[in-house]
């Protein structure tokens, strides 16, 4: 089908398809990037639209700060059907929005952007791999929404000295089908944040730069969450916000009162992978 539309589309350069039979948008995202040919990569899903000068922004900006890692896009959502009126609160949860405070450098407000439409520096990337760069989170498969991929991703790319950008003229429509703009889905999705959190730690705690232990920032993350859950919920009394954006402010804090044995395992097990990769230089050096 993407050959027909392709050739249908009447366009001039060359399309490569390529098999890749582990499932999971990160191995195919992995296979993608290297059979490229190019220094530029820009991640499109099957249910994005680019604009017209998608591409041609890309390169610039690229071309002109050799320090970008990776460059977040504005996305607009396009619904199949007419969003419920708590979508406009959660969206961010879609990432659909600016996927950044302002333009430019983010790296130290927020080191890491949404996938769709992501553009990625090939070298910066193939230079996390030689640092010996795994995965920790794989990315949604099939009916699972397990994420996060993303953000490990930029959150590595920052931890290796990259800078993670924004650009509001790269803009990108997504389309959102009916099924996915109803609570179920939506607490579906919240719910595959919420797993992979706790390795997304491993990256805050590398990037801070602290000698900080498990107890120290299982508290941290307590008083944190339950700050953002304060707000919420004085925000939700004055009806500002609806009650499922409460929701996820309460059971991402009630999640974190039960994650301490979990937090130890996986600050024990990934943790110093992750710090190595910090520490570590290229073998080309």
């Amino acid at each position: 089908v993407a050959g027909q539309v392709w050739d249908a589309s009447g366009n001039l350069t060359h399309l490569s398809i390529v098999d890749e039979v582990n499932p999971g948008l990160s191995h195919a995202r992995e296979t993608g990037i290297r059979k490229a040919r190019y220094e530029v990569v820009i991640f499109v899903d099957d249910d994005n639209w680019l604009a017209a000068n998608y591409v041609s922004t890309a390169h610039e900006v690229m071309c002109l700060h050799p320090q970008i890692g990776a460059i977040g896009a504005c996305i607009k959502a396009k619904c199949e059907v007419t969003p419920p009126p708590w979508f406009e609160q959660v969206k961010l949860a879609y990432a659909i929005g600016p996927q950044g405070p302002h333009e430019g450098d983010i790296t130290d407000i927020k080191p890491h952007v949404g996938g769709a439409g992501m553009v990625l520096r090939r070298s910066a990337y193939q230079e996390l791999k030689r640092r010996g760069f795994k995965p920790l989170l794989m990315g949604r498969q099939g009916a699972i929404l397990t994420s996060g991929e993303d953000t490990e991703l930029g959150y590595a790319l920052a931890l290796v000295g990259y800078r993670i950008w924004y650009d509001s003229r790269l803009k990108l429509v997504q389309f959102m089908p009916a099924n996915r703009l109803t609570r179920a889905y939506h607490w579906k999705l919240v719910r595959g944040c919420q797993q992979g959190g706790l390795s997304l730690a491993c990256y805050e705690i590398a990037l801070r730069g602290e000698d900080i232990g498990a107890v120290k920032f299982y508290l941290w993350r307590i008083v944190l969450l339950g700050s953002w859950l304060g707000r919420a919920a004085l925000k939700f009394l004055l009806l500002r916000i609806s009650w499922p954006t409460l929701r996820i402010a309460f059971s991402d804090w009630v999640q974190s009162l039960f994650d301490y044995g979990a937090l130890r395992r996986v600050l024990r097990d990934d943790l110093p992978r992750v710090i190595q990769l910090k520490q570590s230089r290229p073998a080309s050096e």
